[in-house]
This record gives C-alpha cells, sequence and structure tokens, in this order.
C-alpha cells in the first residue's frame, strides 16, 4: 500500500522490492536454513551432486 503513495511509477517499483519482497525473501531464507542443513547431512556425501 505504501509503494502506491510513491510519486513515480519506478520508485513503487523499487519501494515495493526494498521493502516488501526483500524482506520477506531474507526471513524465508533465513528460517530455511536448519532445514536446508538437517537435509543435507541425511545425504551420504557420496551422493552428493559435484
Amino acid at each position: 500500500m505504501m509503494a502506491m503513495t510513491e510519486s513515480s511509477l519506478v520508485g513503487g517499483v523499487f519501494f515495493f522490492i526494498f521493502y516488501g519482497l526483500a524482506p520477506v525473501f531474507l526471513l524465508g531464507y533465513l528460517f530455511a536454513r536448519p532445514r536446508r542443513r538437517q537435509e543435507s547431512e541425511e545425504t551420504p556425501a557420496d551422493q552428493r551432486d559435484p
């Protein structure tokens, strides 16, 4: 909603990306880290992709 208050279209798009999508993706990446680590520990070293 705040991105719509920007005076230009480009400003609104950047506002939406940097204050909307980027934090959501960052939190998703950080909270998924333990699961990725667990999955990598379950996979034997000889079956991992190089």
